[in-house]
């Protein structure tokens, strides 16, 4: 069960049937201030406030697949899905996010300073698909899933990206999401670029050790289920 803060209580909620390999990376609408507003005008030409919504979805190393291999050879840790688009308003982004989450079976990690995604998530019973960092010393779950403020991750998603891309960047099948990566020129210009951020988030929610402590709390899983309720 989860609790849903909706309903005051836990209650049953569906999560992924193989949450260990997929992980969707979701940068949610926000208005920007003043000082990010005018980099994205120097940046893009907009005058809008209003960000894009960004969402990847991740294939997580798999042990199985490529234990023993170089990075520059794996066949898992690759996007498989890029996209920034803004829709008309965040219930159609958060139903898109939603919607990827189930066809992949992925966990989502999602900036939840605009806390409308994972607020969507738990409304709608599907709080098992959030996935949660973890502390390493005490192995308690942080209290909101994603990263609260991306801001004070920026170091972290930045060395992540540049990781990647060292690695992994000639396998990479999404020009856009290359290309925001070659335009960026510093950390304080990532609010122009909402498809690196998403990408980003997804290679940070990678690394939580969540997925491994759910999957350790059932008997069996089948890589064709997609979707279970517990």
């Amino acid at each position: 069960s989860y609790y849903s803060t909706f309903d005051g209580s836990y209650v049953p909620m569906y999560k992924p049937a193989n949450p260990g390999f997929f992980t969707v990376g979701a940068d949610p609408f926000r208005f920007s201030n003043k000082q990010e507003a005018n980099v994205k005008l120097q940046k893009t030409g907009s005058s809008s406030r209003l960000s894009d919504g960004g969402i990847s979805v991740l294939f997580n190393y798999q042990d199985s697949i490529d234990k023993g291999k170089k990075i520059d050879d794996w066949d898992s840790y690759i996007f498989l899905m890029s996209y920034r688009y803004r829709v008309r308003n965040t219930e159609e982004y958060n139903e898109d996010v939603l919607k990827t989450a189930i066809y992949w079976g992925a966990m989502v990690y999602p900036e939840t300073n605009e806390p409308t995604t994972y607020e969507y998530f738990i409304r709608n019973k599907f709080g098992g698909y959030l996935l949660y960092d973890v502390d390493i010393l005490t192995g308690k779950l942080k209290e909101k899933p994603g990263v609260h403020n991306l801001e004070g991750s920026k170091m972290t998603l930045f060395n992540l990206l540049r990781d990647y891309i060292a690695g992994r960047g000639h396998k990479e099948n999404f020009y856009p999401f290359l290309q925001e990566c070659k335009d960026i020129r510093g950390m304080e210009e990532m609010r122009s670029y909402d498809r690196l951020a998403a990408h980003g988030l997804a290679l940070m929610g990678a690394k939580s050790q969540y997925a491994d402590l759910m999957k350790g709390s059932d008997e069996t899983y089948d890589f064709e289920d997609y979707v279970e309720t517990y």
